[in-house]
């Protein structure tokens, strides 16, 4: 399923590379469907990956303003992302470049009773 999004038309990918090496990779997808916004022109912002040692050098912070400036130009209105609270670092990420619209939380049905 994930690779049929990676190759889907309405994906994008964005790299950052030093050299010829490819140290961090950005995705982001036309999704005119949002459920939450209603806009046109939207894309929701994927999975963000920076090699390990690169990290800490704001490679995250500039594939993400490389992407926001990419589709402004491209008269896109809005950018959006979800992800996972479990992950502390995504959490901190995402909060400074996203305004919080949604919680979502999800319960497990088991015997345990309340």
């Amino acid at each position: 399923m994930y690779m049929n999004y990676i190759l889907s038309d309405t994906t994008r990918m964005f790299v950052a590379c030093s050299g010829d090496e490819i140290i961090g990779i950005i995705d982001a997808a036309m999704d005119n469907e949002c459920f939450l916004l209603n806009h046109k022109r939207v894309y929701n912002v994927g999975d963000i990956y920076v090699e390990e040692r690169f990290r800490g050098k704001l490679i995250s912070q500039a594939l993400l303003r490389f992407v926001n400036n990419t589709l402004k130009e491209e008269k896109v209105e809005k950018l959006w992302v979800e992800h996972g609270t479990a992950n502390p670092n995504a959490t901190g990420f995402w909060d400074k470049y996203f305004e919080n619209y949604t919680y979502t939380l999800v319960r497990e049905i088991n015997n345990t009773g309340f």
